[in-house]
């Protein structure tokens, strides 16, 4: 119910200053068009978005929400290591604290006991936050294939994050790529709902509101981070949507209305 308010305030919102913003940070706007319609005409429509379909369609409720819990625990460890970087101790501590608890009890982290027990999920950090927090400007607005919308701030710390991701060391190719797999179908399915919201037509606009968005989020994260009572769904490099969602605590984080 909220989700779809939440949007169109935050189009509206960031779409206002997007000329001006375009010429200084968008000096690759060539090939960024050019991996915005890879990723949004291609990639997303014809292979990522259809199979997460079938994913909602096909997969219990309560096994989609625990593959959610799941992910949202691995994320936890990134978010520990960030947190202390930001001088964040006090959230480090409660990553810290929802990892242990989920990982034993939750069982691999699959239940989130942590916030039955009084634990909240914190808001998501990763390194390219981080480096705001230390005051890297964000540089040029990049379009990444698959990985979606960054900076030349933000790009590189998807590396960074991945060495802190306990599969990465697996040994396996297959079970690596089957593991992100299904974390980006879940996190796709997740957002079905959106596209209702946000539009089908990529064309221009819709390029320029997704620069529009990545670049205001990626500024603010460091900045909403430390507000009460309020999370960050940090969604733009996982799945290539390129929205940073604010949403309170009091309600659930992208609520599955897609299938029951």
């Amino acid at each position: 119910m909220f989700k779809p308010v939440l949007v169109i305030l935050l189009l509206a919102i960031t779409n206002f200053a997007w000329s001006e913003e375009l010429e200084e940070n968008d000096p690759f706007e060539g090939v960024n068009r050019v991996f915005y319609e890879l990723n949004f005409n291609v990639l997303d429509p014809l292979i990522i978005k259809p199979i997460a379909i079938i994913y909602d369609e096909v997969t219990p409720k309560p096994v989609r929400s625990g593959f959610r819990n799941f992910f949202s625990n691995l994320d936890e460890i990134p978010s520990l290591v960030n947190n202390v970087l930001q001088g964040k101790f006090a959230q480090a501590g409660n990553n810290g604290g929802r990892f242990l608890m989920n990982s034993t009890v939750g069982l691999g982290g699959f239940f989130d006991i942590a916030k039955q027990a009084g634990l909240q999920p914190g808001e998501d950090e990763d390194f390219g936050q981080t480096l705001a927090v230390w005051g890297v400007p964000d540089g040029p607005y990049l379009m990444l294939p698959f990985f979606g919308p960054s900076t030349l701030r933000d790009a590189p710390s998807n590396f960074v994050d991945s060495l802190l991701d306990p599969f990465s060391y697996n040994n396996s190719l297959p079970v690596r790529v089957a593991i992100k797999g299904v974390d980006l179908v879940a996190l796709r399915a997740d957002l079905l709902g959106i596209d209702d919201v946000n539009g089908v037509d990529n064309s221009a606009p819709g390029f320029s509101t997704d620069y529009s968005l990545d670049l205001n989020g990626s500024n603010q994260l460091a900045n909403f981070g430390n507000l009460a009572g309020t999370d960050v769904i940090n969604i733009d490099i996982e799945c290539g949507i390129g929205v940073d969602l604010l949403y309170s605590n009091s309600f659930e984080a992208l609520p599955d209305t897609n299938n029951p």
